[in-house]
């Protein structure tokens, strides 16, 4: 908990809670978001449910606390780079911010009516073997 707490508070490394923090964690997250779609979980509502919990608690409450943090990282810089480092620290969030919004639609997007629609094996077989004479 006092890791939380001192990102949170920006008292980590501008270059650590850029690299570990925002860059390597919410690279994760965006990773692991497809756990929450089919094959994974093959029913709708399921899957919508966990779907909207996990961006509300993942793109919502945890982007929301690595962006603070660093922000807040930021504000100690004292070196001759400090304004550079801040404008890519702006840059990365941007970046990170993007690739969420592109990743919670392609979440939607595989979450759509018509790709739940269920299988009946027997008849793509059955058209499958009309399609051919003996």
């Amino acid at each position: 908990m006092p890791y939380i707490r001192d990102h949170w508070q920006g008292k980590h490394a501008l270059l650590f809670a850029l690299a570990v923090n925002l860059i390597l964690i919410r690279a994760l997250i965006l990773f692991a978001d497809r756990f929450t779609l089919p094959p994974y979980i093959p029913d709708r509502i399921p899957a919508l449910i966990a779907t909207v919990a996990f961006i509300l608690l993942f793109h919502g409450v945890v982007f929301a606390w690595q962006v603070v943090g660093v922000l807040r990282a930021t504000r100690h810089q004292v070196s001759i780079l400090a304004n550079i480092w801040t404008v890519v620290t702006y840059g990365v969030i941007g970046l990170s911010l993007v690739f969420t919004v592109l990743s919670i639609a392609a979440s939607f997007r595989a979450l759509a009516p018509e790709r739940f629609i269920p299988v009946n094996l027997t008849e793509l077989e059955d058209a499958r073997a009309s399609q051919y004479a003996l």
